[in-house]
């Protein structure tokens, strides 16, 4: 069986490589992404068990408005919210500190909680709502409830999700995370605050984080009106407490950067406002905290256990405690921290040697948790690094043989892709290099390809003006194309190689390192643009070839059973100079 002279065009041959490339490279993509959305802790099955609680409530209710997305720039904006500079003056306040990623569905996780995205199995990123998945960790719902106090939440239908049906007493859920959903939410939290009778009331406020998302971000008018809508609704709620029975604690799930968007590892998105005023409190400013110390602190104030998976501590310096709790607190922290860290190191299949000399029980057996995670993490990251040897000794060995003017011509030309790549990236489609301006998965792709085929289209006319091969013929110009694609790819991997050494290939049982992660992804994407541009131009190239040997054979009345040969660069350099009139070397 004779094979068409097309098929073994190495130009249809580049083309098929190149397909296989990218469908590898999407498909790693998408199931990177699907990976991280299903990521669910290692605790999932066997949670740690829940300590006695320690008693001694210093807070009969404890009201918790949760701003979504509010800065802790603008909540210390006394233009913009006046009333919050007022519960300063009265009580005490912290700059909280996240981690990522910084999206709000991870962010309620670790607030109630107590733990951080990779353990408090909560969504990793924002789920649609019916994906999203009961805790099924000890949160401070579950510790009120079991301790016989009654709770009740007013706030986007999220929570509906992530809360246990049976550890809330009264509920109130909207559809609408923006200014119409908080309208609807006030009045029902009016109604609990005048009546009373719970001992938790959580109540979430969405205007802002929709003014930051979608309405130009937190130097637009509307960030600061929606800002100073809720702090009218908070002096509204907090006129009806007893600050000498109640207590008040405002916060937010996540920052915002400043153009609009979060998600990603920034520092802007990572900060908080904490304020907390009422019964229990010593008034004044306590510098830095973190979200998963917000659980541990109000189950305490509320005399409850401290929320099993909790990795925070009680922030006492803020509290006015009894003794009782005070020379109780240390023993059950402890006795908290250690089934913690005993769980986890069981369910991750390796431990950790841990300080016996460190007094503070929380940085003890964290400083563990953190250790036994890097064990594990380090003995997989030197294996995918030991995998990666052979490629690479083959990817050196090819650079060594071919090095040259071309390959660093090709080098520089990618500096100009990468350049151009990023201005429409970021200028047009007002993407970051991270997850906080991904608007949807489909958004991103759609930036990725134009602003890589921007990118490519400047590079190969760059190219083409360097080296003239619009002049040599269709297999020069193809020729040209390929390579200049696949080196692009190649470097490319690179971020890929890195993504697959220190993430490995999908999200397993911790979650990645954010920025290789996301450049890994990105890397893959662009690999499959690059793919799909250099196989249409192989894939074009072998058509055109083809249809050049057919009008060949019709024309000559021949059997011409193979492209016509590429010409050797001697017989192109004459033919140059018979071009352009210019004769040889003398």
């Amino acid at each position: 069986m004779t094979i068409p002279s097309f098929l073994r065009s190495r130009f249809f041959i580049t083309a098929c490589i190149f397909i296989a490339v990218g469908v590898t490279a999407v498909t790693w993509a998408m199931k990177l992404m699907d990976s991280t959305y299903a990521y669910r802790s290692p605790l999932r099955s066997q949670p740690p068990t829940a300590q006695e609680p320690l008693g001694h409530a210093v807070s009969q209710r404890m009201i918790i408005i949760l701003v979504d997305g509010l800065t802790e720039a603008t909540s210390q904006d006394a233009e913009l919210m006046p009333y919050l500079q007022t519960l300063r003056d009265k009580g005490a306040w912290a700059t909280m500190h996240s981690r990522p990623p910084s999206y709000s569905q991870p962010g309620y996780s670790t607030l109630l909680v107590g733990a951080w995205p990779d353990l408090n199995d909560g969504p990793a990123l924002n789920l649609d709502y019916e994906k999203i998945p009961y805790f099924t960790q000890d949160n401070l719902f579950t510790a009120v409830h079991r301790a016989g106090g009654r709770t009740a939440i007013a706030a986007h239908h999220a929570f509906e999700k992530l809360i246990p049906l049976p550890d809330v007493s009264e509920s109130f859920y909207t559809e609408d995370c923006n200014r119409a959903g908080d309208e609807q939410i006030f009045p029902k939290a009016m109604d609990w605050v005048k009546t009373g009778g719970q001992s938790l009331v959580l109540v979430h406020f969405c205007q802002v984080d929709e003014a930051g998302d979608i309405l130009d971000g937190t130097n637009s008018p509307e960030w600061g009106e929606a800002a100073t809508r809720v702090d009218g609704m908070i002096k509204q709620l907090a006129a009806k407490m007893d600050f000498t029975k109640d207590t008040l604690m405002i916060l937010s799930d996540h920052g915002h950067l400043d153009s609009f968007g979060h998600g990603g590892p920034e520092a802007a998105n990572l900060v908080e406002p904490f304020i907390l005023v009422g019964a229990g409190v010593w008034p004044g400013y306590f510098g830095n905290m973190q979200m998963v110390d917000v659980a541990p602190t109000a189950a305490v104030m509320l005399g409850v256990s401290i929320p099993a998976s909790a990795q925070g501590r009680v922030l006492t310096w803020m509290l006015t405690l009894p003794y009782e709790v005070l020379t109780a607190l240390p023993d059950s922290t402890e006795a908290q921290q250690a089934a913690l860290y005993n769980r986890y190191a069981i369910m991750i299949g390796t431990s950790a040697t841990l300080n016996e000399e460190e007094t503070d029980p929380v940085l003890k057996y964290q400083a563990g948790i953190e250790r036994a995670r890097e064990n594990r993490l380090g003995g997989e990251i030197m294996g995918r690094a030991f995998l990666l040897l052979i490629p690479a000794a083959v990817a050196v060995y090819f650079v060594w043989k071919y090095r040259g003017r071309n390959l660093l011509d090709r080098i520089l030309l990618f500096v100009l892709y990468g350049a151009v790549f990023t201005a429409v990236y970021m200028l047009l489609f007002h993407q970051t290099f991270s997850l906080s301006h991904v608007p949807s998965v489909s958004g991103l792709i759609v930036a990725v390809f134009a602003s890589s085929a921007a990118g490519f289209l400047a590079a190969w006319l760059a190219n083409a003006y360097w080296k003239r091969f619009f002049s040599e013929g269709i297999e020069a110009i193809a020729d040209n194309t390929l390579a200049l694609a696949g080196v692009f790819m190649a470097i490319l991997s690179l971020f890929v190689a890195a993504h697959f050494v220190v993430n490995g290939t999908v999200v397993r049982w911790t979650l990645p390192e954010m920025n290789t992660a996301f450049f890994g992804l990105l890397s893959m994407l662009l690999i499959l643009s690059l793919a799909v541009l250099g196989g249409l131009l192989a894939g074009g190239a072998a058509l055109i070839n083809l249809a050049a040997v057919r009008r060949s054979e019709g024309e000559s009345g021949r059997s011409i059973t193979a492209a016509p040969a590429k010409k050797s660069p001697v017989q192109r350099a004459a033919q140059r100079r018979k071009r352009t009139g210019r004769g040889g070397r003398k």
